[in-house]
C-alpha cells in the first residue's frame, strides 16, 4: 500500500481535532510520507526523529516536550517516538492526543531496503525492529496496568505492499 493513499480526506479531518499527533512505526513503513502529507493539510510543525539521529534522543525529547508544554500543534514522527512514548509515561510528562502506528510486514521492509540499494542493512534493521517492538509492548503494558493514565486515540495504518 502506498502510504500517500492512506492519508485520506477523512483522516485529515479526523486529525484536525488533535493538538499532539505522534506517528511511529518501523523504518521504511511510511511515517515521514504520512506526516508530510498530513502536514500539507494541517499546517503543523513536524518534529522528525530522523533530524536528530538515534544518539541524540535527549535533544529530540526536549524539542517534543517544549512544543507539547507550550500547547503548539505538532506532528512528531519517527522511530524515536517509541522511546518518547515510553519515557513520557515513565516521567509522567508526555501524553499525546493521537497516536498513529504504521505497520508493514517484513517482506515489504526487506523489499524496500533492497529497492533503495540498502540490502546490507536488512539484518541490522530487523533486529532493531525487535527492540522497537519491545518498547511498544512496554508502553502498552504501562497504559494497560494504569487505567487512570490519559490514553491517546489510536490509529493503525497498514503500509504493507
Amino acid at each position: 500500500m502506498n502510504p500517500l493513499d492512506l492519508v485520506t480526506y477523512e483522516l485529515i479531518e479526523h486529525c484536525k481535532q488533535f493538538k499532539t499527533i505522534v506517528i511511529v512505526g518501523f523504518p521504511k513503513t511510511g511515517k515521514s510520507t504520512i506526516s508530510k502529507k498530513l502536514n500539507d493539510s494541517l499546517g503543523r510543525h513536524i518534529i522528525a526523529s530522523d533530524d536528530f539521529g538515534l544518539q541524540h534522543f535527549e535533544d529530540f525529547k526536549k524539542s517534543c516536550l517544549t512544543a507539547y508544554n507550550k500547547q503548539i500543534p505538532i506532528i512528531i514522527e519517527g522511530v524515536m517516538g517509541f522511546r518518547l512514548l515510553r519515557r513520557g509515561l515513565e516521567e509522567n510528562n508526555f501524553y499525546p492526543d493521537l497516536l498513529i502506528k504504521t505497520n508493514s510486514n517484513n517482506e515489504t521492509i526487506i523489499h524496500l531496503y533492497n529497492k533503495f540499494g540498502e540490502g546490507d542493512k536488512i539484518p541490522r534493521v530487523l533486529s532493531f525492529n525487535k527492540g522497537l517492538n519491545t518498547m511498544w509492548d512496554e508502553y502498552r503494558a504501562v497504559l494497560r496496568n494504569n487505567p487512570s493514565l490519559k490514553r491517546p486515540v489510536y490509529l493503525e495504518l497498514n503500509t504493507s505492499l
